[in-house]
């Protein structure tokens, strides 16, 4: 098994080679789940949608959240995950983020 903080690494380093810019996963989040801020103008639901399309299970932080608005987050869970696979679901969380970019933009 590997050490949650190498697998953290691995989907921090994995999620900065996509050129998002509207994911921002703080340092030091490791564990076996991490949050994920996301930018402006996106919405924790709609991602966590389009990446359940995808096979990609993540929860937006708004699921747990009843009183106060927050920043769009997720939450992205990795325990028993090894970084091949978290590779490849970080590759398809980020069409998921682009896909939900553009549903906003053409929303707007």
């Amino acid at each position: 098994m590997t050490a949650p903080e190498e697998v953290a690494q691995v989907l921090s380093d994995h999620l900065l080679q996509h050129p998002l810019g509207v994911l921002d996963i703080p340092e030091g989040n490791a564990g076996i789940f991490c949050v994920g801020w996301l930018g402006d103008g996106l919405s924790g639901d709609k991602v966590a949608a389009e990446a359940l399309r995808r096979s990609v299970e993540t929860r937006s932080l708004s699921d747990f959240i009843v009183k106060y608005k927050r920043r769009a987050t997720l939450v992205l869970g990795f325990a028993g995950h090894e970084p091949e696979s978290l590779r490849d679901a970080t590759a398809q969380l980020a069409v998921a983020i682009r896909a939900a970019r553009r549903s906003a933009l053409a929303s707007c």
